[in-house]
């Protein structure tokens, strides 16, 4: 069976106590030591992955960037949802729902600088992040497609959803005073929180039964950058930078 990776916020303690519950739960290794043991070994391993920040064009006639929201059981950004009744009270998607509601979702679509884990092809098994310039270009070019209506279920184009909206969206930038909801203290700024109007019957039931519980996108980038690339970049314009007062 698969072994739990490193989520982008956990410390090393934290995942080595989740890895050893999931072990143990599912009857791997002898002993809890030889648990503890492959849980450090596994943390060791993947946090040794390299690490690629996602970068999309900004220009407008092509086709990288977000186009979908989909509405999945586990997001990749390891966060779930909320929704809003008709009295404004905020709560977990898998809580019971009262009967009065305003169909509201809630919740993070891109959280900035948390490596999400990927194994393809191209770069093997790997993180990728994105940092919140990054995100601030995907969501102008988002709406600027016109895309706030565009989701489906689980990535399945099959399953393309009408009757879903977002109507507000925001960056979390707290020297701005842009906050992230309750429940979302610890996100980065850069963050990308979407609120949505659910008008469709068969979704709205099951966000309601915790069937559904996040959001997930479909983005095509133009290109990765790796962190070290991007660090040699940085240096270089700062040393372009200090050579141009000198002179």
């Amino acid at each position: 069976m698969p072994l739990p990776t490193p989520k982008g916020s956990e410390s090393k303690d934290e995942f080595i106590s989740r890895c050893v519950v999931d072990l143990e739960n599912k009857g791997e290794g002898s002993s809890n030591d030889q648990r503890v043991a492959i849980c450090i070994s596994q943390w060791e391993e993947q946090m040794n992955l390299p690490i690629f920040s996602l970068q999309i064009n900004e220009e407008i006639d092509n086709e990288t960037g977000v186009s979908t929201v989909s509405i999945v059981r586990e997001p990749a950004i390891e966060l779930p949802a909320q929704f809003l009744n008709k009295d404004d009270k905020e709560k977990k998607i898998d809580f019971e729902v009262e009967n009065e509601e305003e169909r509201i979702i809630t919740g993070p679509i891109i959280l900035a600088d948390k490596p999400i884990y990927r194994n393809n092809e191209n770069f093997g098994e790997h993180y990728i992040v994105f940092d919140k310039d990054t995100i601030k270009k995907i969501m102008q070019k988002f709406f600027r497609k016109g895309y706030q209506s565009s989701t489906n279920l689980e990535h399945n184009e099959l399953l393309r959803m009408e009757g879903i909206t977002m109507y507000e969206s925001y960056q979390v930038d707290r020297k701005k005073g842009i906050m992230p909801p309750t429940g979302y203290e610890e996100v980065e700024n850069g963050s990308w929180f979407g609120i949505f109007k659910v008008f469709n019957e068969e979704v709205w039931d099951l966000v309601k039964k915790g069937d559904f519980t996040g959001f997930s996108i479909e983005v095509i980038p133009s290109h990765y950058e790796s962190i070290e690339m991007k660090e040699e970049k940085l240096m270089k314009e700062i040393n372009e930078l200090l050579n141009n007062i000198n002179l």
